[in-house]
């Protein structure tokens, strides 16, 4: 069977599919997805299915068209020439390199995606995200900025960070996940965030949740710490809650079970 020259790439459990570049479709590509009006390209490493295995970036000044572009674990060092792209709205780097990014040249930039890298500090001024992911990143990259007043969910993973007073000022955020804090032991900024409908937190130096009682708004709830202390009057604003899942060791588990006990809860899902 003849091998597929333009092939093509699925998250597990997504729907989504992305353009797959590869050392024989490279010259070519940029042509058959105009022709085929797709805009999502994917430059992934060859290791596991088609991809690329150089060590330079693909050329991408054909590629203008692009709306959205994945770099997802290759051995690519400098990822320069994805400024050529300058229609992206959905920028994703999952990768190996410390490739300093020029925001100015995406004007249209709604989601991005990325690790710690130089520069990264300048993504806090890109009025128009509005889905931001940051992962790895040192706790001095963290200010506010423009962003905050167009940026709808926001992950934080892997930091040291210890303060978040930086997000209080935020009146558009209604998904927010902080994973992985190793040393925050103070989330009352959070408090102010009376918008937010989806929140997951995995923090194992926090104490205090009295925060939660501000959030009206809350639909969905994740916590996960070791020290956490809860009651129930924290919960008896929470009207709208459909998901909750508090855990860390044993005294909360057991809350979480009782809590679900409660007449208000009885429909609410565990996970």
């Amino acid at each position: 069977m003849k091998e597929n020259k333009f092939p093509i790439f699925r998250f597990t459990n997504s729907d989504i599919e992305y353009q797959v570049i590869t050392e024989e479709n490279s010259t070519s590509l940029a042509r058959y997805m105009q022709k085929n009006d797709l805009k999502k390209l994917i430059i992934t490493s060859s290791e596991n299915g088609p991809g690329w295995n150089g060590s330079t970036l693909p050329d991408l000044s054909d590629f203008v068209f692009l709306e959205e572009l994945l770099i997802h674990w290759t051995n690519i060092k400098n990822i320069d020439g994805i400024h050529s792209c300058k229609n992206l709205k959905v920028l994703w780097l999952d990768n190996d390199d410390a490739t300093s990014i020029e925001f100015s040249n995406f004007p249209y930039l709604e989601k991005f995606i990325s690790w710690e890298r130089k520069n990264i500090k300048n993504i806090w001024n890109v009025s128009t995200i509005k889905e931001l992911t940051l992962a790895g990143l040192r706790k001095d990259n963290f200010t506010y900025g423009e962003a905050f007043k167009s940026i709808e969910k926001l992950r934080i993973l892997k930091t040291p960070l210890m303060d978040i007073s930086f997000l209080s000022k935020n009146n558009k955020i209604s998904f927010l996940e902080l994973l992985d804090f190793s040393k925050i032991e103070d989330l009352s900024p959070l408090q102010t965030l009376t918008q937010l409908k989806h929140l997951r937190i995995s923090a194992h130096k926090v104490k205090d949740f009295s925060f939660l009682k501000y959030l009206v708004n809350l639909e969905k709830l994740y916590i996960s710490s070791r020290i956490g202390e809860f009651t129930k009057d924290y919960f008896s604003g929470l009207n709208k809650l459909q998901k909750v899942n508090l855990s860390g060791n044993v005294s909360i588990q057991k809350f979480n079970r009782e809590l679900l006990t409660l007449d208000k809860f009885k429909g609410v899902c565990k996970s």
